[in-house]
C-alpha cells in the first residue's frame, strides 16, 4: 500500500516529520526545490494533507488564487489542508499606533534584501473564504488567532451529496432570502442565478448581508450593473451567463 503523501508547501525552515518539505529557496534546504507559482509535480487525487503556512501573502492574488486550485487538485477526495495568512484587519487594529510594524507587518521584512519576505497581497477572513471555495476547498473552521487567519478545510469533493451546492434563482426576492438562509444552515455551497432586478432597498438591506454566504453569483448582462452595484463586493465571485 502506498504511503500517503503530505505537502508542507513554502516550507521555509519549518520542516516536519512524515511531510515532504517543499520551498522556493535551496538555502532552507527543502526536500523539493518548487517554485509555487508552477504546477504541483503531483497527480490529481493523490496528496492527503497539505500545510501551506505564511505562504498565499508571498504571491500575487492570481498566484495565489492558482496555487490553491492547484492544491484542490491533488488532495484526494478525503484530503485536509491547513492554511495560515496574515489578517489585515486585526494587523491595522493591534499595532494601530505602530506604523512601523503595521508596514511590516503587511509588506514583509525586505531588511538586507530579504525579496522573497516581500508580501504582494493580503487577506481578510472573507477574502480567503472566497478563495478557497473558489479554488474547490471547503472551509471546516476559521480561526483568528493574533493577527493570522488560520484555517483547516478539505477537498469539496469530499462533501456527501446532501452538502453539495445549490443554485437558486428565484423571482421572488423573499423566496431568494429565504432558501439562502436555510441553505447556509445547512452548512451548503449556494450561488445565486440572478435574471432581474429586486428592489434595492430590499436587495441592500437583505441580500447584500446574504451576499457573503453565496460562492458564487451567476447574472445577465442587464443584471451585471444591479449586482455589482447593489451587492457589495459580489464583484469578485461574479460570473456573467445567459441565463
Amino acid at each position: 500500500m502506498n504511503k500517503p503523501i503530505k505537502l508542507n508547501l513554502g516550507c521555509g525552515k519549518d520542516k516536519r516529520n512524515g511531510y515532504i518539505d517543499i520551498d522556493a529557496d535551496p538555502k532552507t534546504k527543502p526536500d523539493f526545490v518548487l517554485n509555487l507559482t508552477q504546477k504541483l509535480p503531483y497527480s490529481d487525487n493523490s496528496v492527503s494533507e497539505i500545510i501551506m503556512q505564511d505562504v498565499l501573502e508571498h504571491l500575487t492574488k492570481e498566484e495565489g488564487a492558482r496555487l490553491l486550485k492547484e492544491c484542490g487538485r491533488v488532495l484526494i477526495s478525503s484530503g485536509k489542508i491547513t492554511i495560515r495568512v496574515p489578517n489585515i484587519p486585526a494587523i491595522l487594529k493591534k499595532f494601530k499606533s505602530q506604523d512601523d510594524l503595521v508596514m511590516l507587518y503587511l509588506y514583509g521584512d525586505t531588511s538586507q534584501g530579504k525579496i522573497n519576505s516581500l508580501h504582494k497581497y493580503g487577506y481578510t477572513p472573507l477574502l480567503i473564504k472566497e478563495a478557497c471555495q473558489k479554488a474547490g476547498i471547503k472551509i471546516d473552521d476559521i480561526k483568528k488567532v493574533d493577527t493570522n487567519i488560520l484555517i483547516e478545510g478539505y477537498s469539496a469533493r469530499s462533501l456527501p451529496a446532501r452538502m453539495q451546492g445549490d443554485s437558486l434563482q428565484e423571482d421572488n426576492i423573499l423566496h431568494l432570502i429565504f432558501k439562502t438562509i436555510i441553505l447556509s444552515l445547512q452548512k451548503k455551497e449556494i450561488d445565486w442565478k440572478i435574471n432581474k432586478k429586486y428592489p434595492i432597498f430590499l436587495s441592500k438591506l437583505l441580500l447584500r448581508p446574504l451576499s457573503r454566504n453565496v460562492n458564487k453569483i451567476i447574472c445577465t448582462k442587464e443584471t451585471e450593473k444591479f449586482v455589482k452595484g447593489v451587492l457589495q463586493y459580489s464583484h469578485l465571485r461574479t460570473v456573467i451567463e445567459d441565463i
